[in-house]
């Protein structure tokens, strides 16, 4: 079942044409095999947007989407990485909290406020994103 990401973005002065696009980070597999690609949706006037995607929290490797702001103003054509997320297996998402969520890359996570050095990123669903830091090894006395 895809999760539907949805989120607002402050629109940049004069711009035309904007997209925001999600590509996956690498090849990833559940049932079948997830192969990277682009996929985008158009930021209406308001900023709005909605996009269906794989939940990549389901696969098997550890991937990410790489999200990006495209849009054209004078001068050119502007390309703004916004971050990197994991999609997780849930109806809908919003980008903006999808972004504060630390996100695989490459094997290393980045570890937001309350983790330390050492821990690793266990499920919890009692979590408010169903995620918590704990140490890897339980400590057995």
């Amino acid at each position: 079942m895809p999760n539907t990401v949805t989120g607002t973005v402050e629109l940049p002065t004069n711009a035309t044409n904007m997209v925001i696009m999600f590509e996956l980070s690498r090849v990833d597999l559940d049932a079948v095999v997830h192969v990277p690609d682009v996929q985008w949706t158009a930021v209406d006037s308001a900023g709005a947007f909605s996009l269906d995607l794989w939940p990549n929290e389901l696969g098997q490797t550890g991937t990410n989407y790489f999200v990006r702001l495209r849009y054209e103003r004078a001068g050119g054509t502007f390309d703004i990485p916004l971050g990197t997320v994991v999609v997780p297996d849930v109806a809908t998402s919003d980008l903006s909290a999808l972004l504060q969520l630390p996100s695989a890359i490459g094997g290393l996570v980045a570890l937001p406020p309350g983790g330390t050095v050492g821990q690793i990123l266990v499920r919890d669903p009692a979590e408010p994103y169903g995620l918590r830091w704990a140490d890897p090894f339980p400590l057995v006395p």
